[in-house]
């Protein structure tokens, strides 16, 4: 069949939402003892754990068809050029699935973001294949792209071009290829070894659709070895994970392509099964780590980097795994779980291992959740072709790009794609998400994003200069007093935006203000109601190369105010006579501590088992109010006034008792 025959995966397609159940969540029956076994694996290893792994229930009709085009579409957004010597890490690489080529984007002007884009290189055969994957060698700098002919001649099988950008033009020609065999090269990965670049790819294939099952199906991850020029040209090959591996005794052969290599040579990948349970396909998986225990560095033993959760899809559902070492030197992994074929929304998380015991130390933070209008997705082009997408992520220096879908308000219907820009905002979150880059579009197709590689650089390494004006060490600032802090923040460029957190304990940051203007030299606050000896105030400056300046004050302290203010009434005294409809001038006196900040007065006509509020918010400085007598007769009328400080403390005072009676 002809991929210009397959139905247009965006043509009035209703996706039907199937109704689950959270009970099957957990198949607790099928997993009493977890392990996974490479029965061809080059270093068969058992791994148990006493923690089953859950199962969820797939919406299969999230698996789209996909339809590709019968020729390349060069109408590029901002398609120009890119300039001869622009840095390879100025740049992001985009895979475009319908017409099986790299756009090639670069950051002209030094913001991060992409402005100019160009085709990098294109398939040989772009009516029938498609891009799934790519990486580049640090070592070597060869760019290695994963194909899958989808239809034709090599339909269900993977490639792998290789070529390079040594002319710095940033128009590739085909070097060198080699064919992964059956499936899709959905992941791809590079471990520098000394003796050139080990290559190691994920297939997966599928023999009918995306989530039916069959025997044939299978999930395997290859190392491809260099040859005597350093480079891998297919010949030589280790299995790291061979076909009908098996994970809590089910078969191995679902993946969502997510590798990765530490700075240890470590293999950080995604793995999962589909299968069968109460006539529903379920999906279960995990992110294992693959150490090298022979020191040749390809990563052989697997063991459990991370399980998922009820509450947490990700490690299911990874299409991506970024590990990043943050300021602190601890080392973090941006996680992109696709949880769209679950109808959940995709998540962008971070895992983190302080301990570097090859285990996730807890829940993930998470970084981002998409919206309907940035959707991870992942779908297939059709039965029988063994051919998909995913929506993928790289980040780099606080900066993440991702590929998205947008669905209509139905959220049935694909109307757009692209690549969206997110950047740390200095929290650890994200500021607000923006579309940086659309592919092209014809009146038949939208084409999506198979992979994105690569985040400009910050060539901006001045960072900016953050200094606190009026916070000195054990410094007491009065709990619920009005604070102004005085600041400068001063750039070689200039200051994007400034955060003020505020750390109760000297530790816990919490945030007073995020994304102030940049030009802002004062911020001010309410000092919380809390006493401590150990507060501590932290400003970051940020610039629009993703720098962050940060001051953080010496510790001080905050005083709580537990003393109820202080009122005397002076007048009306007891057993005054007021005469009705003239008018009384109330006299008295307010004291505290730290100063009175309003009044409120009520009125009683029967010796204060009932008031009335009259006037309320009163400042605290007034001493005395003039108020009309009401024309009634009343033997017992009392006048409480109600004095409130900053802290909320109040304390009240009482007038003699007085008499009121009627005007003729």
């Amino acid at each position: 069949m002809s991929i210009n025959m397959l139905s247009n995966m965006f043509c009035n397609k209703l996706f039907i939402k199937l109704f689950f159940c959270l009970s099957v969540f957990f198949l607790v029956n099928l997993f009493n003892q977890p392990q996974i076994l490479a029965k061809e694996a080059k270093r068969p290893t058992k791994i148990t754990t006493q923690k089953a792994l859950p199962a969820f229930p797939v919406n299969k009709e999230r698996a789209i068809e996909l339809s590709l085009k019968n020729n390349l579409d060069k109408d590029l957004i901002s398609p120009l050029a890119i300039p001869v010597g622009t840095p390879l890490s100025n740049v992001s690489f985009f895979g475009l699935d319908t017409s099986s080529s790299v756009i090639v984007a670069a950051d002209t002007n030094g913001d991060r973001v992409p402005d100019i884009s160009d085709t990098f290189i294109a398939s040989d055969d772009p009516a029938n294949e498609t891009t799934s994957a790519m990486t580049i060698s640090k070592k070597s700098g060869k760019i290695y792209l994963g194909i899958v002919a989808a239809d034709g001649v090599n339909k269900q099988n993977g490639q792998i071009i290789i070529t390079d950008n040594a002319k710095q033009d940033f128009k590739a020609t085909k070097q060198n290829s080699f064919s992964t065999g059956k499936g899709t090269p959905i992941g791809l990965t590079i471990v520098n070894s000394p003796k050139g670049d080990i290559l190691i790819v994920a297939s997966l294939f599928f023999s009918e659709d995306l989530f039916d099952i069959t025997p044939e199906d299978s999930y395997t991850i290859t190392a491809y070895l260099p040859n005597e020029t350093g480079v891998p040209d297919g010949k030589n090959k280790v299995t790291i994970l061979a076909a009908n591996s098996t994970l809590n005794n089910q078969t191995i052969n679902f993946g969502f392509g997510a590798l990765a290599i530490d700075n240890n040579g470590n293999l950080y990948a995604n793995l999962a099964s589909k299968f069968k349970f109460a006539g529903v396909t379920q999906l279960m998986g995990a992110i294992m780590v693959f150490t090298d225990t022979n020191n040749d560095s390809v990563p052989d033993k697997p063991s459990i980097f991370v399980l998922p959760t009820a509450n947490d899809f990700n490690p299911t559902t990874a299409s991506s795994i970024i590990p990043v070492t943050n300021s602190m030197g601890d080392t973090q992994f941006f996680v992109y779980g696709i949880n769209d074929v679950f109808l959940k929304l995709s998540q962008i998380v971070i895992y983190s291992d302080k301990d570097k015991d090859l285990k996730a130390d807890s829940l993930p933070t998470v970084f981002y959740e998409s919206s309907p209008q940035f959707q991870g997705v992942i779908g297939s082009f059709g039965k029988g072709s063994s051919a998909l997408t995913i929506s993928r992520l790289d980040f780099s220096e606080g900066q993440a790009l991702f590929a998205f879908n947008s669905f209509d308000s139905s959220g049935n219907k694909v109307i757009d794609s692209g690549v969206a820009l997110l950047k740390d905002n200095g929290t650890g979150l994200p500021s607000q998400v923006k579309k940086v880059f659309s592919p092209p579009k014809t009146d038949q197709t939208i084409s999506n994003i198979s992979f994105v590689v690569g985040v400009p650089g910050n060539n901006d390494k001045v960072v900016p200069t953050v200094k606190i004006n009026n916070l000195s060490p054990g410094q007491k600032l009065n709990s619920n007093s009005p604070f102004i802090l005085s600041f400068n923040a001063t750039d070689d460029v200039g200051i994007v935006s400034i955060n003020i957190l505020l750390a109760i304990n000297g530790e816990t940051f919490n945030p007073l203000v995020l994304g102030l203007q940049g030009t802002a030299t004062s911020f001010q606050f309410t000092i919380p109601n809390i006493a401590t000896t150990t507060a501590v105030i932290r400003i970051q400056a940020l610039d629009a190369g993703g720098n962050i300046g940060v001051a953080t004050s010496s510790p001080f302290t905050i005083e709580t105010d537990n003393i109820n203010p202080t009122v005397i009434v002076i007048s009306p005294k007891n057993k005054d006579k007021l005469k009705g409809n003239t008018m009384l001038t109330i006299t008295f006196t307010s004291t505290d501590n730290r100063g009175v900040f309003s009044h409120e007065f009520q009125f009683s006509p029967d010796n204060g088992n009932n008031f009335v509020t009259f006037a309320q918010n009163v400042p605290g400085n007034i001493q005395s109010l003039t108020i009309p007598v009401p024309n009634m007769k009343i033997n017992q009328a009392l006048i409480k006034i109600i004095a409130r400080d900053a802290a909320g403390n109040a304390g009240e005072g009482l007038s003699g008792v007085f008499k009121i009676k009627p005007s003729k």
